[in-house]
């Protein structure tokens, strides 16, 4: 190949790339979330939920619930579950989105966190 056809490779994918950060960087600078986001107490979320399932989620934040008792509601509500983080520790977890899982953060043994995925 010659040295023309790569140099024109190149600049086609150098424009591409500088058109994509142009196109979606510039997005991510402006901020005007202020005045969007509620402020909550702990342990509360920022706006009503009407999603059944968030509400489970929410009602193992707080850090009173042992992994045990925790991990046999999930069960029990027939979803799975695993700890992503232990006292500030990430564990090794695969990367892949499940729906039907909760992924626990665990301080001195209590649930203080829970995503689902």
């Amino acid at each position: 190949m010659s040295s023309l056809a790569q140099c024109g490779r190149r600049g086609i994918v150098v424009f591409a790339l500088i058109a994509c950060a142009a196109t979606f960087g510039v997005s991510g600078c402006s901020s005007d979330s202020a005045g969007t986001q509620a402020s909550e107490a702990p342990g509360e979320p920022a706006v009503a939920v009407d999603d059944p399932r968030e509400e489970f989620r929410l009602s193992f934040i707080g850090g009173d619930l042992s992994v045990e008792k925790a991990g046999s509601a999930v069960e029990k509500a027939g979803y799975t579950w695993r700890i992503g983080e232990i006292d500030g520790e990430p564990q090794a977890v695969t990367m892949d989105y499940r729906e039907d899982r909760l992924t626990f953060t665990v301080e001195g043994g209590m649930v203080t966190d829970a995503s689902w995925g």
